[in-house]
């Protein structure tokens, strides 16, 4: 066997990789705590990612026309997230959003904040944020319908003060 020969057969060798299946049993095997929580958040988040998601018209007209503007609710998803990670008095967990027919009907925030924020300024930011990125994405009219539903849920988390301990 020449040099050529044994770099060639180098390079075609791979590693065999069990199937998924008994890596999956492997980790289930083991007793970790939390093993469940773990892995139902992996499986939303797969089940989320392939999917196609759903079309939101960009508004002009009340009724569907060929060649209307659309957007995907992952994109506006994407983009209201962003918008909602620049305020540091708060971290969003979810965003969910009502379609029915293409129009943006409802949108649910749900956010994690500090016990020192203020629960009426940060969700009236937070519902001004999403009216404003819906403006801007979708139209003046998806505004009008959503001026009632957003709704905001805001968790209170308990910040530690190494000088005060725990508040």
């Amino acid at each position: 066997m020449t040099e050529c020969d044994r770099e060639e057969s180098a390079v075609t060798e791979q590693p065999s990789v069990p199937p998924k299946s008994e890596i999956i049993a492997a980790l289930q095997s083991r007793s970790e705590t939390g093993w469940e929580a773990v892995s139902e958040t992996v499986r939303e988040q797969v089940r989320a990612a392939s999917r196609p998601g759903r079309l939101l018209r960009i508004t002009g007209s009340s009724s569907p026309v060929p060649g209307d503007l659309t957007v995907r609710e992952q994109a506006m998803r994407a983009l209201l997230t962003r918008a909602l990670r620049a305020d540091a008095a708060y971290e969003t967990s979810r965003v969910g959003l009502d379609i029915d027919r293409r129009e943006l009907t409802g949108v649910q925030i749900d956010l994690r904040g500090t016990i020192d924020a203020e629960l009426r300024v940060v969700v009236h930011r937070v519902r001004r944020v999403v009216l404003s990125v819906v403006r801007d994405v979708l139209g003046e009219a998806q505004v009008d319908l959503l001026t009632h539903t957003v709704d905001v849920d805001l968790s209170r988390t308990v910040t530690t003060d190494p000088d005060r301990g725990a508040r």
